[in-house]
């Protein structure tokens, strides 16, 4: 109610004035900013997510959810999930179907039934077709008669039904029925220059020169049983063949331009050994082996990961790797003396690993813990939005509300920005 006695209504957002939204929020309202001269107050809103208040919760139920937010400037989906949070029911709770209403569906027209109900077009259709009820304006088509079937088949269906008055798809279905399915049917003979096409070029290519879709031209080609010109797949001829084994497969791919794992299958396929074009492994070589993941290794030595893979078990080397990781006892000493997320960067593995690892040996974490407050710290608190207050002395926002909240200090208000800047 306002002082002249009018009720609030959510409709006329006009009628609530500053006194009337302060009144109502009390220490929670944040008046709006406004340009022109003057600072802005930076801090209005506070640092992060803002703490309900009693006066918030019970504007809650008695306006729409759109208007609450738009009233305490907040996001629609805080407003609607506090309210139910609190089992506290909407403005406007839905409105159950009755007997009549429900009569009325299938009979008469959706409009006619959002009129009569005071609901929309869109909820009234909704609800008939949950019904399984049919619309009442729905007409079954005229029965075929023999004038009509003594047509179809004679011209195109478009023509057709432009005489008797139906659709095209209408006569299809109904030449289909009569076992005249294939009559007026579009798909052209293939000829034999354009059989000759085929597999020359890929399929999207020969379907924009012939004219026809590029699954017709898939389908013939896979009738005649030809391979597909496809660019990303390279068809080998006996000439390369020929050069399997005589050259390292990456000199060969290279010369080719194919990948080298297509080298690597084909060759492999052919049953060709393969020719190591790198020289003998040295005793330096062999000392890296196991001290690092294989791939790293592979690249330290401008080798590839399967050769080093294959020697390391060839010598009998665990692998090194993160997810087979071989715990030593100078690993174990780390283990709870510092952060897990410290020892996991040291010994290049994950946390999980070193957390999995520690809980294992039964040794409790070492939580790196923040320093202490100072008196300094403590007066800073209240007097400026807490994500402020964080950076100005290098702790987390929400370390600073924990803190604030410990030592019952009130958050900061837009009020006292206001008197700050003499507003």
């Amino acid at each position: 109610m306002t002082k002249s006695g009018n009720k609030i209504s959510p409709e006329q957002p006009s009628q609530f004035t500053e006194r009337e939204l302060q009144r109502l929020l009390r220490h929670s309202y944040r008046p709006p900013q406004r340009g022109g001269k003057g600072r802005r107050l930076s801090g209005a809103g506070g640092g992060g997510a803002r703490e309900w208040t009693q006066n918030e919760m019970e504007l809650l139920g008695k306006f729409s959810d759109k208007e609450t937010a738009r009233l305490l400037r907040r996001s629609f989906s805080s407003v609607f999930k506090t309210r139910r949070r609190l089992g506290i029911p909407p403005q406007r709770p839905l409105r159950r179907w009755t007997e009549q209403e429900l009569r009325w569906l299938g009979k008469l027209p959706d409009a006619e039934v959002a009129r009569r109900t005071g609901r929309t077009e869109e909820a009234a259709i909704c609800k008939r077709i949950h019904l399984g009820r049919t619309k009442p304006d729905t007409k079954e088509p005229p029965p075929w008669t023999p004038r009509e079937e003594a047509l179809v088949g004679r011209f195109s269906d478009a023509e057709v039904g432009r005489r008797i008055g139906r659709s095209a798809k209408a006569v299809l279905s109904r030449r289909r029925t009569l076992g005249m399915g294939t009559l007026f049917d579009r798909r052209l003979e293939w000829t034999p220059a354009q059989d000759k096409l085929l597999g020359t070029v890929p399929d999207e290519e020969i379907a924009r020169r012939l004219g026809r879709k590029k699954g017709a031209v898939e389908k013939r080609r896979q009738a005649l049983r030809i391979p597909s010109q496809n660019p990303a797949y390279h068809h080998w001829t006996s000439e390369e063949d020929d050069l399997l084994g005589t050259m390292p497969d990456d000199e060969l791919a290279s010369r080719l331009g194919v990948s080298l794992i297509a080298v690597v299958a084909r060759r492999q396929r052919k049953h060709v050994p393969s020719i190591d074009a790198r020289p003998d492994w040295s005793p330096a070589e062999d000392k890296l082996l196991g001290t690092a993941p294989d791939d790293e290794i592979a690249r330290r030595l401008d080798r590839t990961a399967v050769a080093v893979s294959l020697r390391r078990r060839k010598l009998g080397i665990p692998p090194k790797s993160q997810r087979f990781h071989h715990w030593t006892e100078a690993n174990d000493s780390l283990l709870g003396k510092i952060p897990d997320r410290e020892c996991a960067k040291r010994l290049g593995l994950s946390r999980k690993a070193v957390s999995d690892r520690r809980r294992a040996k039964g040794i409790g974490s070492a939580i790196a813990r923040s320093p202490a407050w100072t008196q300094a710290e403590d007066a800073l608190l209240g007097t400026m939005p807490d994500a402020d207050v964080a950076e100005k002395i290098g702790r987390t926002a929400v370390g600073v509300a924990l803190r604030r909240q410990a030592l019952r200090i009130a958050a900061f208000t837009a009020q006292q920005a206001g008197r700050a800047f003499g507003e």
